[in-house]
C-alpha cells in the first residue's frame, strides 16, 4: 500500500518550504503550499500571524516559520488529513499513482480525483469509495495509468494557462 511520507516529501520539494505571497496567486499568503484564502481555518495561520506581528521583516518571518517544528508538524497533519486520508490514498497499491494523485489534489483539488475516476471509466464524483479503490488496485497496467494521469495533468495546466495566461508563472 502507498505511504504518505513518500508522497508528502515529494510534493513538498515542488511546493517549497517557504512563506510567500505571489502576485496573481488567488490563494493569497501561502505556507508550504497551504494557501490562506481557501484554508483560512488552518491552525498554523495564528502562529504565522504572531510571527508576522513580531518580526521586523518578511525574511525573518519566513526563517522563523520554516524552522518551527510545531508549525511544520501542523503542515504535515493538514496534508495527511485533508488530502491523503480523505482520498484514501494509503489504500492505493501503486505508490507512484498515489504520489501523482496526491500532488494533483494538493494543487487543484478534488477535480484531480474526478479526472482519475474518469480515466478509470467509473463514476467521476471525486469521492473515493469501494468502486474507486477497486478500479485503481485492479488496474492491469498501473504504470500506463500513471502515464495517462500525467498526460491529463499536463493538458489541464496547458488549458488553464490558455484561459488565464497570467497563471503561466506557476508552470515550473
Amino acid at each position: 500500500m502507498a505511504l504518505f511520507p513518500l508522497a508528502f516529501n515529494r510534493t513538498m520539494k515542488f511546493e517549497g518550504i517557504t512563506l510567500e505571497e505571489v502576485p496573481g496567486d488567488p490563494g493569497g499568503l501561502t505556507f508550504c503550499g497551504i494557501a490562506r484564502n481557501p484554508n483560512p481555518g488552518w491552525a498554523g495561520w495564528s502562529i504565522i500571524d504572531d510571527y508576522i506581528a513580531s518580526s521586523p521583516d518578511m525574511a525573518t518571518t519566513k526563517h522563523v516559520a520554516v524552522n518551527d517544528p510545531s508549525l511544520m508538524a501542523l503542515v504535515e497533519q493538514f496534508y495527511q488529513a485533508s488530502i491523503w486520508n480523505r482520498n484514501k490514498l494509503g489504500e492505493f497499491r501503486d505508490q507512484e499513482l498515489a504520489n501523482q494523485v496526491y500532488d494533483a489534489v494538493v494543487n487543484i483539488g478534488q477535480r484531480a480525483m474526478k479526472a482519475l475516476q474518469g480515466l478509470l471509466a467509473i463514476t467521476a464524483d471525486g469521492i473515493v469509495g469501494i468502486e474507486t479503490l477497486k478500479a485503481v488496485n485492479e488496474d492491469e497496467d498501473p504504470s500506463g495509468l500513471v502515464d495517462q494521469y500525467i498526460h491529463w495533468r499536463v493538458n489541464y495546466y496547458q488549458q488553464l494557462v490558455a484561459e488565464k495566461p497570467k497563471m503561466a508563472k506557476f508552470l515550473n
